[in-house]
């Protein structure tokens, strides 16, 4: 039991407590008007005192102090105050200058060295709407004519402007909030400490817009039409933001460590030849480590690379580098290593005022792309998707490459060594241009190539091999050659020069408009059967493979499906059959059964985990209720639709459930549910509705995201 008097006691602890705290000083404001001077309030503000006198001039500062300025007031500074260059007192202590749309501008003299403000170690500085113009530190400064922050600084709805050698040097701690930096000569943001940007800009600077050297990170940012993007040596984020329409140099150029997610580079101009440092890179100049998150490399123009140079690690995920044009080399140029996943590469082209670029990623380094797209680009000599270089390195898997355009190679040149597997390379066409043509209208080989689970389809080329013109080593397993064209007699499926070596595997070929489907003069090795629809080439099997046509079948890549009669199911040799198919389908290597030719493995049976669905689509479609869009094609549609169904099962059954949810997400896309289809819908009908209600519960049941 306490005493009695122990309540009364800690009241009046408590209310000797509150005394003692409510006794230190309030802060202070301070009006910046009339006879108070901005020198004279913040000299006050740092030393807690009344430093111009009592009864005049400026209220003495007490502890965190707030300057009040004119409401759109301009205070001009015209003399040194400390230092060789400051024009105001260093900030040595907690301030908030509230500036309420106000100026603090340096009228401008040639040769003269002046900073407006010089925030210390000690200090800690908000600024609310102000302005900061007219600052001029003078050739070979550090480029801090408008604000040095040694100590914390934020900026809040202000800007600096205007500023000659350099609008803000940071090496503390530092924000800008809905603040700006422009039109600065000789640089716009330079930080070696702590640097965050948030809904900020960093614009029209002259000779580059931010260096960065330490932590930095641009939120909802942007840094466009400086002369100079982003130069990075440090560890720098970009996080929902943009650098565009930069000039002269580069948009990024990084030797340190970098992230962009959510963000754009766009529209940046390094075409002039007499501005080549760094590299002539319009868009990225990578030399560090940087990764790019569903982000954009778009609309630049370089005079040797328009959109990425890499000599470092670089990673692209779900990110696109597009319509870039390239005066020397390609849009991307990898001389280190480099991944993309599930990114775009489309649109981008030669710069035909500058020189023989193109739109390709060219590779000289490692070079790994996966559920990719690399599409509608070109270049003027060879290699319209991909050039690989003699040393470069490729792997590339799930992909397409569909209708670049290149003097060969369409897709792809190869001079090194590169695996490609369950990808589809389809519409790329090698044409006439300078005289240059080796052939190959998706593929040009005068390296090592294995392709494994692939389809080449409707690709042409007006000189030789109109899929694939190979001059080096070339192995294809389990692949499906479909309508290439070759204009010039000679392959139109396969063109094998003299000295080269190819090796068919289990594959087909057939369907070549013209050319031929196989011309050899080399060295042609057959393992296991494979079937050449015209009997070239010496293969065992021939005849009409009976493939569908084009289209998704289920899996990343569209394939051309074997129909039920197709004298290829089941023709494999065994002990050649590789262990899927190009959809990652798994052929039935453990059973007795036989695998099928090609890339496309036809699966009997029905997996347990869409057996209704299954079930209830092939009722629907004998009675009428689910039938194939269009009129031509219909009943191909209908199956491509089925087999779509299947992969998701099986990809369920094998514990691929995210596999298995993006493959329910596509085939709902494929189903008119109301019956108005559209180009993207492969079956309607009055029950299609509820097909598209039972991929959705599926979608439910297997807990997809």
């Amino acid at each position: 039991m306490l005493p009695n008097y122990a309540f009364p006691f800690r009241r009046r602890a408590l209310v000797l407590a509150l005394m003692l705290a409510s006794s230190t000083a309030p802060a202070a404001i301070i009006n910046v008007s009339g006879g108070c001077t901005l020198v004279a309030a913040i000299n006050n503000a740092n030393t807690d005192t009344d430093t111009d006198g009592a009864g005049f001039g400026c209220s003495a500062g007490s502890d965190d102090d707030h300057l009040s300025l004119t409401t759109n007031g301009l205070y001009t500074l015209t003399e040194v105050i400390q230092g060789d260059e400051d024009g105001l007192p260093w900030i040595s202590s907690t301030i908030t200058i509230n500036g309420h749309g106000a100026t603090i501008a340096h009228p401008f003299v040639a040769y003269d060295t002046f900073r407006l403000l010089h925030v210390a170690t000690t200090g800690n500085l908000t600024l609310n709407n102000v302005t900061l113009t007219g600052g001029n530190m003078g050739y070979g400064s550090s480029g801090d004519s408008g604000i040095l922050n040694e100590g914390t600084t934020t900026l809040n709805h202000s800007s600096v402007s205007g500023n000659s050698y350099g609008g803000v040097t940071n090496s503390g701690m530092m924000t800008l909030n809905y603040s700006s930096v422009s039109g600065n000569n000789h640089g716009g943001v330079g930080n070696s400490g702590a640097m965050t940007l948030n809904h900020s800009s960093v614009s029209g600077n002259n000779y580059g817009g931010v260096g960065n050297s330490g932590a930095m990170t641009l939120i909802h940012s942007i840094v466009s039409g400086n002369v100079g993007g982003v130069g990075n040596s440090g560890n720098m984020a970009l996080i929902h933001s943009s650098v565009s329409g930069n000039s002269r140099t580069y948009g990024i150029f990084n030797i340190g460590t970098m992230t962009l997610s959510n963000s754009s580079v766009s529209h940046n101009d390094h075409s002039n030849a007499g501005y080549t440092n760094p590299g002539g890179v319009a868009g990225i100049f990578n030399l560090g480590k940087m990764t790019l998150n569903h982000s954009s490399v778009s609309g630049n123009r370089g005079y040797l690379e328009g959109g990425i140079s890499n000599r470092g690690s670089m990673t692209l995920t779900d990110s696109s580098v597009s319509n870039n044009a390239s005066g020397i080399r390609g849009t991307i140029y990898n001389r280190g290593d480099m991944t993309l996943t599930a990114s775009r590469i489309s649109g981008n082209r030669a710069d035909y005022d500058i020189g023989a670029g193109g739109g390709h990623i060219e590779n000289t380094g490692n070079l790994i792309i996966s559920n990719s797209t690399i599409s509608g680009n070109t270049r003027n000599y060879d290699g319209g998707g991909i050039l690989n270089g003699t040393i470069g390195t490729v792997l590339l898997t799930n992909s397409v490459i569909s209708g670049n355009k290149a003097g060969g190679g369409g897709a792809i040149s190869n001079h090194g060594i590169m695996k490609l597997s369950n990808n589809l390379i389809s519409g790329n066409k090698a044409y006439h241009r300078y005289n240059f043509n080796p052939g190959g209208g998706s593929i040009y080989n005068n390296g090592s190539i294995l392709l494994v689970n692939t389809t080449l389809s409707g690709n042409s080329s007006q000189a030789q091999g109109g899929g694939i013109a190979n001059k080096g080593n070339l192995v294809l397993s389990h692949s499906t050659l479909s309508g290439n064209t070759a204009i010039v007699e000679g392959g139109g499926g396969i063109k094998n020069y003299p000295g080269a070596e190819l090796t068919l595997s289990n594959s087909i070929i057939a369907n070549s408009k013209t050319g031929g489907d196989c011309n050899n003069e080399g060295t042609i090795t057959l393992q296991g059967n494979n079937l050449i629809e015209d009997g070239s080439c010496g293969a065992p099997l021939s005849g009409d493979p009976k493939l569908a046509p084009l289209l998704d079948n289920g899996g990343p890549t569209p394939t051309h499906a074997l129909r039920i009669d197709s004298p290829a199911i089941d023709a494999a040799d065994k002990s050649h059959c590789v262990a899927i198919d190009q959809r990652n389908v798994l052929r039935p290597l453990q059973t007795n059964a036989e695998c099928d030719l090609g890339a496309f493995e036809r699966r009997n049976g029905i997996p347990v985990s869409v057996a209704p669905i299954m079930q209830f689509f092939d009722q629907q479609s004998l009675n009428g209720g689910i039938s194939g869009t269009g009129v031509k094609g219909a009943l191909n549609r209908l199956d491509a639709v089925r087999n779509q169904l299947f992969v998701a099962g099986h990809y369920k059954n094998r514990n691929k459930t995210s596999a298995a949810c993006t493959q329910l997400v596509r085939t709902f896309k494929h189903i008119d549910p109301d019956n108005t289809p559209d180009v993207t819908d492969m079956v309607t009908g009055s029950a299609a509705g509820q097909l598209a209600d039972q991929v959705m519960a599926l979608r439910t049941e297997w807990l997809c995201k």
